[in-house]
């Protein structure tokens, strides 16, 4: 047999499971690979062999986390000086041609021993100068950002936890193809505008009076948290909107369940008045944004009276095809769902989940405008969620009865087991009973 047959077996063992078979990988695949690895283990890569030696100043990604080994117990600011002086290197010596696809800053220190505040700020200027197209920047304590705008012409997705956004630091009209963000544990001082944004997830930030203004977003998921709710402009490409509003939230007032009580020294009331971004009060704060939205869910808690408030004003969901309502729909006449079936037109599938009824179900008078007649020709389905089927239950399949809705196109579904007071007022209002 020839010579060359013999060997040919020999070399295609060695490139597909040999001792040499990661260096047998093209530089692009073995890049693709150090991108998956802390940035300071992929840099140790280069010690490894001749080839190796430049081959992490062209990874994809970067994946940079506090190196905790080099702390001293005694010194601490000795780990943090070499960290320093380890990231000012990191971004000196990468490729300056080499795509930056990925780049995260994971830091898990507490500012009070490792003061990352103006150096983290530094960095994330060095990985748009690298034309980053995603960043992620995860701080365990919040930063402040300088009162600029971010400026990127090749950011494309931002994802950002425990950092204050101060003055024009959240105008992200200078990211022209910024298409989706993340924002966790976040601080908002200003109005936030993107033209470009099509994206968004705000869960649990601070506002402080802000006005959202993002006129082609698609997708919204805004849960406030215990902070307050911002106010959101009409967003013309809205598709779909989850809107959470827990029992901790700030917007409560102890007189009026829809607020505006009058009362100067009402903290939940004075906020939608005098020093916020809409200057006449009356507006919607919530509602008219999401309006062009086919798919929304809110989630709140009953005492949360935002969306009762923006019924005064509320606008028609012409788009709007599937809903969501928890428990803030089931305060006083069923304000929030009746409104909600009387304006949205096209509506074709209801849901309503139910934790728990609120007490003040059935002491509170009428306080919307029931008698308004509605049209229900698209609703097919109406699924109710609940733990029991108890009066709360019966008093909502009693309400979508009187206003058109056929009960057979009614669910009902039971989470826990039911008793017999629940089948009792399942078969008085022939609805399906499900039990979870």
């Amino acid at each position: 047999m020839p010579h060359w047959r013999r060997k040919a077996p020999t070399r295609a063992v060695a490139a597909v499971g040999g001792p040499v078979c990661i260096s047998a990988l093209p530089d692009e695949v073995i890049q693709l690979i150090l991108s998956f690895l802390p940035a300071h283990d992929a840099v140790r890569t280069c010690v490894l062999a001749r080839r190796w030696r430049h081959l992490w100043r062209d990874a994809p990604a970067l994946r940079i986390h506090y190196i905790r080994e080099w702390e001293d117990s005694d010194y601490p600011e000795i780990g943090v000086e070499k960290f320093d002086r380890f990231m000012d290197n990191l971004f000196s010596l990468r490729c300056r041609g080499a795509p930056l696809e990925y780049c995260e800053f994971d830091f898990d220190r507490p500012v009070s021993f490792f003061p990352y505040n103006p150096d983290a700020v530094r960095w994330i200027r060095r990985a748009f100068r690298c034309r980053a197209r995603v960043l992620r920047f995860v701080f365990n304590e919040t930063i402040e950002l300088p009162d600029v705008p971010l400026i990127s012409q090749h950011l494309t997705r931002l994802e950002v936890q425990c950092v204050s956004f101060h003055g024009d630091s959240s105008d992200f009209s200078e990211c022209p193809l910024l298409v989706d963000q993340k924002m966790r544990e976040c601080i908002l001082e200003k109005n936030m505008w993107s033209p470009s944004l099509k994206m968004l997830s705000i869960v649990n930030c601070e506002f402080t009076g802000n006005l959202l203004s993002f006129p082609s977003l698609v997708s919204l998921e805004l849960d406030c948290g215990e902070n307050r709710a911002p106010f959101l402009e009409s967003m013309p490409s809205l598709e779909e909107a989850t809107l959470i509003f827990d029992h901790t939230i700030k917007d409560l007032c102890s007189n009026n369940i829809f607020g505006d009580c009058g009362e100067d020294n009402c903290q939940g009331c004075s906020y939608f008045s005098g020093t916020t971004p809409v200057n006449n009060h009356t507006d919607c704060v919530l509602l008219n944004g999401v309006s062009e939205a086919t798919d929304l869910k809110l989630l709140a808690h009953p005492d949360v009276y935002v969306f009762r408030r923006d019924l005064k004003w509320c606008p028609t969901f012409y788009n709007l095809k599937t809903l969501l309502l928890n428990e803030c729909c089931l305060v006083g006449d069923l304000s929030v769902l009746i409104c909600f079936l009387q304006h949205s037109p096209l509506l074709e599938k209801l849901t309503i989940q139910l934790e728990k009824a609120p007490t003040c179900l059935m002491d509170l008078e009428g306080l919307y405008n029931t008698e308004q007649p509605f049209t229900s020709d698209h609703l097919k389905f109406v699924p109710i969620e609940c733990k029991e089927v108890n009066l709360c239950v019966w008093k909502i399949l009693k309400t979508l009865s009187t206003f058109g809705i056929p009960l057979k196109q009614i669910n009902v579904k039971q989470t826990s087991k039911c008793n017999e007071s629940g089948w009792r007022l399942a078969l008085l209002g022939r609805s399906r009973v499900q039990l979870g």
